[in-house]
Order: C-alpha cells, then sequence, then structure tokens
C-alpha cells in the first residue's frame, strides 16, 4: 500500500473539497426552483465538477485512474434528486468514455452505481426527514465505496489482487471520510434553507393571523373597547352605533362612567379600581349601558386588565348586548305562565337548589315532568357532564347562588335525559330578585344544540379535505407535467430501439412511470379534478390480489368468504387499490403478533332510510375484519378526520383519504371496534345494473396522417416529445410557447392559404396566453380546423367538456403514443396505420 496513493487520494479530496466551498459560495443565497432548466442547470455545474476531479486523479497501473467523483455524484443523488443527477452522469460518463483506457468501464460504472445509491438513499431517506446525522453520513460513505471496490471485477483479472493489495484500504479509508465532510456541508445548507422557509411561513402566517384578527374585531357582534385608567375610550369598534346609536366618533375621549347607569355606576367604578390592582385580571359583570337617545340597555362586560400591554395600553372591554335577555329574566321572575311558553328549555329552583318548576321545552330536553321534578336537587334532573371528558359539570344554580351573578356553562356541556339520551346543549344561570333586587331563586335557560354541533364538525371536516385537495391539486399538475416530458422521451426510445435488452429495461421504466401517473390520481383524490375514472369490473379477484400484495413479508395471512354471483360494480381500480391498501396495512398494524384478516364481500339492498348515509339502492359490502387492538371508543368519532391519527408516525391521511374516495364512488365506510377485540370496517360500493362484462376487444391500429400540425406548450420537454409523436404519424410540426405566438402563426398560415391539419393546446401558461383564450381568438377566425387541448390536471371543466370551449377533445398528461393516435384517429379524417 503506497504512501503516495494515500497522498494522491487526499490530494483530490482536497480539490473536491475546494470545488464544494466554491459551489456553495455560488448558491450561498438561497435560490431554489423546480423548473427542469434550473435543475439541469445545476446538472450541469455537478458534471463540470466531476471533470475536474478526473482531470487530477490518482493514476494506478495502465492509465486505471482513481479520483473521488463517486464522493461528487453519490451526494449529487441524495441531496439534488433525479434531473441534476442523471444531467451529471451523463456529463461525467461521457468524459471517463473520452479517457479511455482499460478502466473505462469501470469508471462509468462507479458513476452510475455512486449515483443511483445516492437517488435510492434519498427516496427512502428523506421522505422521513430533512436531516442526516455524520453517523449517517459516514455509513453512506461506506456503502458507495464499497460498491465502488465492487467495480474493480470489471477489470482484467490480473488488475483485481493488485487493486484489493493497493487501493481497497486508502479508498474504504478516505473516501467514507470526505463523504462525510462535503456530506455536513450541504446538509448545513440545506438546514439554512429549511430555517428560511419556517420563518418565511411563520411571518405569512403571522400576517394573515393580524388580517383575520383586525377583520373579526371591526365586524364581530360584540362591541370592543379600550378605556386607560382614568376611564378615558381611547378605541371602540365600528359596531358602537347598534349598540347605543353612538358612532366611534362620538365616543372616543371621552368617559366611560358617563354612559353607566347611576343605579349601576359605585358597583362598576369599585369593580374597575380592583382589576387596575391585579396585572392581567379578568372581570365579568352586568350593567345598564346609557344610548345616545337617553335609553338604557343592559349589557354584559368582560374586562381585562391589559395596563403593561405597550399595544393596548389600558382595560380591553368586551360588551355584549343582554337586553332581551335581561328582559325576559325579569319576565320570567315576574310570570310564571311567561316561563312556560318559552321555546328554550326554563327550570326554576329555590334559594336551596330544589327544583320549582320545568317550562314544556325543558320537560322534553331532561324528560322529567314538572310535577315529579318538584323538590328534587337540580342535579338530579339537570344531569350534566363534560361531553369530552364525561366528568359532571358544577351545579349551575350553587354557582349562581354564590356569586349573584350570570353564569353560563363552559363548551362540550351534555344533558343526560332521564331515559339516558345525550344531547348537547348551551345555557345560562341567573338570579331571581324581588322587588327588592334581593336573590329569591335561579333560573336556567339551556337548548338543544346537538344538531348544530354535528353539523360545525361536518362543515370543518368538509373544510379540512377541501383545503387538502387544493394543495394535492396543484402538486398533481406539476407532477403530471414533469412526467409528460420523461414518459414521452422513453416511449420514442423505445420506438427507435433496436437491441432487446434496451427495449426491456425502457418498457420496465414506462410501467414505473405508470405507476407514477397512478399516484397522481390519488393525490388528485382530495381535489375537485379528483373524480374516479370508473369502469365496469368484477371485484375479484383484484380485491384479493391487492390485499395480498398488502399483506407480502408480514405474519398475518388472510382468508376470503366471497358470495357466489357477486354484482358487478363500476369503479376505478387505482383509487379503490389505495382503500384496500390502507385498511389492510392499518389491520396489519394493529395485529404486530400476527394474525389472520378476513375478508368478506356479498351483496345488499338498501331501502328508503334505511341506512343513514346511503340512497335506496343496490350495493356491494366488502367488510376487513382484524384481531388486533382495536379502536378506543372516544376515537372513532375522529378517525376519518385529515391529519388526525393516534401512531406515532402517522400523517393522518391513509382513512382520510379512504373516506374521500368511497364518498366520491357513491358509497360509505363503517366501522365497528372496541378496544382489546379487533376492528372492522365496512365498505359499500353501489353495484352496478349490468349483468357481465363485454369480453371484445379492439385491437389498437396506429395512427397515420400528414400535413402541418400546431403545438403550444411552455413546456419544453413536453413540447418535443409531443412532436416526436406527431411526426411518427406523418405530420410535420410547428412548436410555440404561448397561446399569442400560436393565434399569430394560424393567422399568417391562413392568410398564405397553407391549411393547418390540426391544432395541440397547453392549457395553462405561466405568466402568458393559455389554451382557453387562444382558441378562443382562433374560432373567431375559423371553427373547423381541429384542435385538442392538453393537461396535467384532469379536474378543470375544460378537461371534462372540451367541446363547451372550441375544443375537439382533451387529453391528460403524461400521455402515450397509442393514447394520442387514439384521440387523432377519432377526430380527424386521417388513414390507419395497419
Amino acid at each position: 500500500m503506497s504512501e503516495n496513493i494515500f497522498i494522491g487520494l487526499a490530494n483530490n479530496a482536497a480539490i473536491l473539497m475546494a470545488l464544494g466551498l466554491i459551489y456553495d459560495s455560488i448558491f450561498r443565497k438561497k435560490h431554489i426552483s423546480s423548473s427542469t432548466y434550473y435543475q439541469m442547470a445545476s446538472g450541469l455545474i455537478i458534471g463540470i465538477m466531476a471533470i475536474v476531479l478526473m482531470a487530477t486523479p490518482v493514476r494506478w497501473e495502465s492509465n486505471i485512474i482513481f479520483d473521488t467523483r463517486t464522493i461528487l455524484l453519490g451526494l449529487t443523488g441524495l441531496f439534488f434528486g433525479a434531473i441534476p443527477t442523471f444531467t451529471a452522469i451523463i456529463i461525467a460518463g461521457a468524459y471517463r468514455l473520452s479517457i479511455g483506457g482499460i478502466g473505462a468501464s469501470m469508471g462509468v460504472a462507479t458513476i452510475v452505481s455512486s449515483a443511483l445509491i445516492g437517488l435510492i438513499w434519498r427516496h427512502y431517506r428523506f421522505s422521513r426527514s430533512q436531516l442526516l446525522s455524520i453517523k449517517e453520513l459516514y455509513l453512506f460513505g461506506v456503502v458507495v465505496h464499497i460498491t465502488m471496490i465492487l467495480c474493480i471485477f470489471l477489470l482484467p483479472q490480473e488488475f483485481i489482487g493488485k487493486f484489493l493489495k493497493s487501493m481497497a484500504t486508502p479508498v474504504i479509508i478516505i473516501y467514507p471520510i470526505v463523504t462525510v465532510l462535503l456530506g455536513i456541508l450541504l446538509a448545513n445548507k440545506r438546514r439554512q434553507m429549511l430555517i428560511e422557509d419556517e420563518l418565511r411561513e411563520s411571518e405569512n402566517m403571522l400576517n394573515e393571523a393580524n388580517a383575520r384578527h383586525a377583520a373579526m374585531i371591526e365586524n364581530i357582534g360584540d362591541v370592543i373597547s379600550i378605556v386607560r385608567a382614568d376611564g378615558v375610550l381611547t378605541y371602540i369598534s365600528p359596531n358602537s352605533e347598534k349598540l347605543s346609536g353612538a358612532t366611534p366618533e362620538e365616543l372616543l375621549e371621552t368617559s366611560a362612567w358617563n354612559r353607566v347607569h347611576p343605579d349601576d355606576l359605585m358597583r362598576i367604578q369599585n369593580d374597575f379600581k380592583n382589576l387596575l390592582k391585579d396585572d392581567n385580571a379578568i372581570k365579568t359583570t352586568e350593567y345598564r349601558n346609557k344610548c345616545k337617545d337617553g335609553t338604557y340597555k343592559w349589557v354584559e362586560i368582560t374586562a381585562v386588565n391589559r395596563i403593561k400591554n405597550t399595544a393596548i395600553n389600558g382595560i380591553l372591554l368586551n360588551y355584549h348586548d343582554i337586553n332581551e335577555r335581561k328582559q325576559a329574566e325579569f319576565a320570567l321572575a315576574a310570570d310564571a305562565v311567561t316561563l312556560r311558553s318559552i321555546g328554550d328549555g326554563v327550570i326554576t329552583t329555590d334559594m336551596q337548589g330544589n327544583v320549582i318548576m320545568l317550562n314544556k321545552a325543558a320537560e322534553n330536553l331532561t324528560g322529567w315532568k314538572s310535577d315529579e321534578a318538584t323538590g328534587h336537587p337540580l342535579p338530579d334532573v339537570f344531569n350534566v357532564i363534560n361531553e369530552i371528558t364525561r366528568k359532571k359539570c358544577e351545579n349551575p344554580a350553587e354557582k349562581v347562588l354564590a356569586t349573584g351573578e350570570m353564569v353560563e356553562l363552559a363548551n362540550h356541556t351534555c344533558l343526560i335525559s332521564k331515559n339516558g339520551q345525550e344531547i348537547i346543549i348551551a345555557d345560562s344561570g341567573a338570579p331571581i330578585r324581588d322587588a327588592e333586587s334581593q336573590i329569591i331563586g335561579v333560573v336556567l335557560l339551556f337548548r338543544d344544540m346537538t344538531e348544530k354541533y354535528r353539523l360545525d364538525k361536518s362543515i370543518q371536516k368538509t373544510q379540512k379535505l377541501e383545503s387538502l385537495g387544493i394543495l394535492a391539486g396543484g402538486i398533481a399538475h406539476d407532477f403530471n407535467n414533469l412526467l409528460g416530458g420523461i414518459f414521452g422521451y422513453i416511449e420514442l426510445a423505445l420506438m427507435e430501439s433496436k437491441e432487446d435488452d434496451v427495449s426491456n429495461y425502457l418498457a420496465e421504466s414506462l410501467s414505473n412511470i405508470e405507476r407514477a401517473k397512478a399516484l397522481t390520481q390519488q393525490l388528485l383524490t382530495f381535489s375537485k379534478g379528483g373524480a374516479p375514472i370508473k369502469k365496469l369490473e368484477e371485484l375479484f379477484p383484484f380485491v384479493d390480489e391487492t390485499v395480498q400484495f398488502a399483506l407480502s413479508g408480514t405474519a398475518v395471512s388472510s382468508v376470503f368468504e366471497i358470495q357466489e354471483n357477486l354484482w358487478l360494480c363500476e369503479f376505478d381500480k387505482n383509487q379503490i387499490a389505495q382503500v384496500i391498501d390502507n385498511i389492510t396495512i392499518n389491520a396489519q398494524q394493529a395485529m404486530p403478533n400476527g394474525g389472520t384478516i378476513k375478508v368478506s364481500a356479498k351483496n345488499v339492498i338498501f331501502e328508503e332510510h334505511t341506512h343513514p348515509s346511503l340512497a335506496a339502492g343496490k350495493y356491494i359490502k366488502l367488510s376487513f375484519k382484524d384481531h388486533g387492538i382495536g379502536i378506543p371508543k372516544e376515537f372513532l368519532p375522529r378517525i376519518f378526520d385529515p391529519y388526525y391519527t393516534t401512531k406515532s408516525k402517522g400523517q393522518g391521511l391513509g382513512l382520510a383519504s379512504c373516506y374521500s374516495i368511497v364518498n366520491k364512488h357513491g358509497g360509505c365506510i363503517d366501522v365497528e371496534s372496541e378496544s382489546g377485540k379487533g376492528s372492522t370496517f365496512h365498505l359499500y360500493l353501489p353495484a352496478s345494473n349490468h349483468t357481465a362484462i363485454s369480453t371484445t376487444e379492439k385491437k389498437e391500429k396506429r395512427h397515420k396522417g400528414n400535413g402541418t400540425f400546431l403545438v403550444m406548450d411552455d413546456e419544453r420537454s413536453i413540447s418535443e416529445t409531443t412532436k416526436k409523436m406527431l411526426e411518427s404519424f406523418g405530420y410535420e410540426v410547428v412548436l410555440t410557447e404561448n397561446g399569442q405566438d400560436a393565434v399569430d402563426f394560424f393567422v399568417e398560415s391562413m392568410k398564405a392559404n397553407k391549411k393547418i391539419a390540426g391544432m395541440f393546446f397547453d392549457l395553462t401558461v405561466p405568466g402568458g396566453m393559455g389554451g382557453k383564450d387562444a382558441i378562443c381568438k382562433i374560432r373567431k377566425i375559423c371553427k373547423e380546423t381541429p384542435a385538442f387541448v392538453a393537461s396535467g390536471y384532469s379536474g378543470d371543466p375544460i378537461m371534462a367538456e372540451p367541446e363547451k370551449y372550441g375544443f375537439n377533445a382533451s387529453i391528460s398528461k403524461p400521455f402515450t403514443i397509442a393514447e394520442l393516435s387514439k384521440m387523432l384517429a377519432k377526430h380527424l379524417n386521417n388513414n390507419i396505420a395497419e
């Protein structure tokens, strides 16, 4: 083992570190772009860095060279992703081949293997975290360079033993250390970028919160004001005019005491003085507020001491108009007949907290008749608990009698009626006073809020799904655009390939990209464009195969119980496979020590109102039963909420995704579970009225055409691949990047009497005219020329109904040559190649 080899490798590693520092200084300012051009430019710079390293190598025998390119390309795959990595591979590989020598094949192999290891590591590692430890970087370096050493077997036999003796040790010692050093530099830069992103996001959230806060203050039903220590108003919200008839301008810089009823003034001033003595103290009370016309209204006021808050510098007051409620209280105390006619539940008690009377609404809600409840302690009749904690709530009558003021129960108050029914309520209690203002009892007012509560929860769930859908739709659109170019180029390469091995590799790549295309459909599940693409299918053996695949490699097995003559169903295979995967994986994780999942399927028919969520009709019921840990009762209402999960590593999207998919198929999901006894998920999918699936398949024939085809797309990779596809059909193709250029070309062609065979438009062009506006202008000139629209976001109305917008047909990105051929053959009067 030569000392010169150590020194040479160390020198080359030093050059790599220097290049890394230069790269970091050039890109010190954060500049991250998702565009293909930018990523290819990054790959170009990294490829040049690899050339520099190979230009200053350690030369071994017979022009076999060693350098640190494997470190550079491995970390490129790990930190920069596919496009920069493949760009760098091409540049570095080409240069290594140009050098030649017996080590050329080994050199290219080390380039490709190190980069691919980086990409694979990135795929599995960055899906969990964006940060890498020194230990992990070192392990990464060892894996890359063990692979590099294995590539030595591509050399002639006589060099293998020499390499292992003289080079293997320096490589395995130096290279992982340099991998750690350069990896730390890249990881720190990535960490800095993440921190900057989080800071920017936090700033945006703060600005949004401030805007929302201002809007709430200005539009809230209550009146908000700020009073200085001397009682002078320094701020009052605009809705003060609704409460008192006076505008904010008329009230500002005036004394708050001028608007307090004389009988309430001393009490309110004492409360104010006590409030000033205690920082952040809170006080809620009632008094009569003077209006502009000289009348008085009862208001409930909550005062908070914010003297030391420089932004407020005063007592923050929240006024709530309770005039109607107070009038009702007085009327209740004066006339029992009026109490019984109120729509809300009313209960009155004496000074000992024993029930005196219930009105009709209170009888219905509590399950007690007024005459049988009379004399009972209030908690016997008005049995209230916290819906979430299940703990008994404080006796409101005792609290009113102790404070002499009105009280309201906290949120999530649940009334348990005499028959055990649970009702969500909102209520308040107030003292009943005689003519001398002495407290003589308590009156409780409460109402059933169960339906409102359930409606609010349903709206919240819908809003969460809609927000997630917007994000998913955007991601799917961009991802489809990216796939379009890759898809097209590989398929064109497959057409041109003459070698069986290359053709097999390309065909396998297309198969993998088809899976990526299916992934975008899963993302679209949450968006408005994520409607299922349903086909008439048999559920089995599809369900069987999907379950078996999800359980492969686990200690959990499956058994199936399938009804004979199971009905057909129209469903989206990709989406329903996602549902089955999620449910099966959840069941498997619920049985960590192994077990069996029972899958059953049968036909069911629901009459009207038989099922709470499903319309009358025929359904197929799929059931997945496990014997795992089960789901606690308190968690069951939330398991389909987005972001809700009980798993330490879960994202809370699996069952939310299932919920959305099945709903969009016109079905629903039910779940039965008990802690420690397992869970059963029931999927209901609408059955089809068809009794058989047609097995007739037409052999697809290749489209053939001629003439000029206009293609407008701002993504170069997509426009180029579309051009190649159209040229393979026999067309001459003209490319434009935006709608205006396309319109100009069309107009010039019309003037020159040059007929255009067809037009192909991208739906959206950032910062420019898209396909919708372009075809609108062209259709004013010519309505006959066939036009087609493409988009990576299939949910746009134009994609669903292209004819309404001037197009003949639409096609979703990414598309295959066969799909394009089929569309053109249908809408163009050209020949079909046999």
